[in-house]
């Protein structure tokens, strides 16, 4: 049975455009590399690591969290799309923030806030 946080992150990769998105994250787990280097990735600034939003990622990072629970050792995720921040993620991904200029559908926002797990920001 899938998670409410397996499902609220599986979903928040599917709400951002495919292509478009590098995805960083920040993790000092070896569980978290093996999987990173099926996607290519590079490394960025303060330890995050980064890697392009294509379907052949989403779809490793959708497996992982459905059945390795990857999600539990990322202490922190940004997704920026065409070089702008629209969400933040922490904590395992139990929760996250989106930015007010990204457009969410109001089923998803009904869904997560009532669960305290998505956040609007109100400065970018």
């Amino acid at each position: 049975m899938i998670t409410d946080e397996q499902l609220f992150i599986i979903e928040v990769f599917k709400l951002v455009p495919l292509n478009r998105a590098e995805l960083l994250i920040q993790s000092p787990h070896l569980e978290i590399l093996d999987m990173l280097r099926r996607m290519n990735f590079k490394e960025k600034i303060e330890g995050f690591k980064a890697i392009k939003l294509n379907k052949k990622n989403r779809e490793i990072l959708t497996d992982e969290i459905i059945y390795n629970d990857i999600h539990q050792y990322i202490h922190q995720l940004k997704i920026f799309v065409d070089g702008e921040k629209i969400f933040e993620g922490y904590d395992g991904l139990e929760y996250g923030i989106f930015s007010k200029k990204f457009n969410i559908p109001e089923s998803f926002k009904k869904r997560y806030k009532s669960k305290d797990m998505l956040m609007i920001s109100e400065d970018w």
